[in-house]
């Protein structure tokens, strides 16, 4: 009797798009992780609602969803010479929220290794069902080839639960309350004691697809950064985010 080979992990295609939650308290590093994250993505769109990464990654700014939509369009018709990293720092209201997951879904279609960061998520969503168009990214992530989701929140357990139910990789830091440790505790299959543990920087990670946890730090290369949010640091060495 011949022996069965036994069954091969499940491996992500190579061009399989990825969805990463991105959770933590203010300070915690979560933003300071996905700016380490994205730095180098060749094309990269924000929802940029704590204004932090525009100044970060010098990316080029926009305040009108009308002019991101033209934006995306020549993109679409494969117009050079325009942007391909963006932020968008208009008015944040979940009406706004909306079109912008519009434009951002045709976006991250129209062309491999595109990256998409929403920040504070609680703010557009809540815990129910996803609004429309941030649904459809959460849903059909798998279709943007090479490319990533970020969603960042604070408060996990007042945002679209979509993005914790169809994610490849939670990325856990510091939460400031027991009710977002316990709810974190569930995604990441780890007793709550384990996230009230963690200090500033450090977080738990884990990768849906293979199941591993894993743990670690963000570090900084240089020493002209600043430790919790990785901005450069102004010349009497505080930090103009966070003093």
């Amino acid at each position: 009797m011949s022996r069965r080979k036994p069954a091969r992990p499940h491996r992500p295609r190579p061009t399989e798009g990825q969805a990463i939650a991105v959770t933590g308290a203010a300070g915690s590093g979560k933003t300071a992780w996905v700016i380490q994250q994205v730095r180098a993505s060749p094309r990269l769109l924000v929802w940029d609602s704590g204004y932090d990464f525009l100044p970060a990654l010098q990316l080029a700014p926009f305040r009108s969803l009308r002019e991101l939509g033209e934006l995306v369009t020549h993109q679409v018709r494969h117009r050079e010479g325009l942007p391909e990293r963006i932020a968008y720092t208009g008015p944040v209201t979940v009406e706004h929220f909306v079109t912008f997951c519009k434009l951002a879904y045709v976006w991250m279609r129209s062309h491999p290794h595109s990256d998409l960061v929403v920040d504070e998520l609680a703010d557009v969503t809540n815990p129910g069902k996803a609004t429309r168009g941030w649904g459809e990214i959460v849903r059909k992530h798998r279709k943007f080839r090479y490319g990533r989701v970020f969603a960042i929140t604070q408060r996990p357990a007042e945002s679209d639960k979509s993005i914790m139910g169809n994610a490849t990789a939670i990325h856990c830091g510091r939460m400031n309350l027991e009710s977002d440790e316990v709810y974190m505790a569930r995604y990441l299959r780890v007793d709550p004691q384990e996230i009230a543990a963690l200090h500033d920087l450090e977080y738990l990670e884990l990768n849906k697809r293979t199941k591993q946890l894993s743990r670690g730090v963000v570090t900084f290369g240089s020493s002209n950064r600043c430790g919790s949010c990785g901005r450069p640091l102004e010349k009497d060495g505080s930090c103009g985010r966070c003093g």
